[in-house]
């Protein structure tokens, strides 16, 4: 092995440590600044009722039609026990064919997984959060096409 190969192969974890703790330092910077929208601009969505305030960004973005995609949910100035996220069509008076995952990714930090929404048109998305023992509902409304 030449010399300059073992400095590569010595080298080249060191550098990847170095991404890693650059990475894991830029998250733990958006999870300490959870009300933050400016780093999705136009993406991030804000609901408030009662006091409880969330902001919810979906991936990808815009929504999808008939395409499955995921919502970051991010609870402001509290933090949330639990997460249910669900969504109707108000005007047609049904639901979603898929029932929503969510999991805790951090404090008031939420990520939900297998929506879909299969027509086009207004869905409204529900989130039943759960503060200091009772249970908030929050709503938004969003047009898809």
């Amino acid at each position: 092995m030449t010399a300059g190969v073992r400095v590569w192969l010595v080298a080249l974890p060191l550098c990847v440590g170095a991404l890693a703790a650059g990475t894991g330092a830029a998250f733990a910077q958006a999870a300490d600044a959870p009300c933050d929208v400016s780093a999705r601009p136009g993406v991030w969505r804000e609901v408030k009722a009662e006091g409880v305030t969330l902001i919810y960004a979906p991936t990808p973005a815009p929504i999808p039609l008939d395409r499955h995609f995921e919502i970051d949910v991010r609870l402001c100035g509290a933090d949330a026990t639990a997460l249910r996220v669900d969504a109707e069509m108000p005007l047609h008076r049904h639901g979603m064919n898929y029932r929503a995952t969510v999991r805790r990714a951090g404090p008031g930090h939420f990520v939900a997984t297998g929506l879909l929404f299969h027509m086009p048109g207004r869905w409204r998305v529900v989130f039943d959060v759960d503060v200091a023992g009772r249970t908030q509902r929050l709503a938004d409304e969003v047009d898809v096409e």
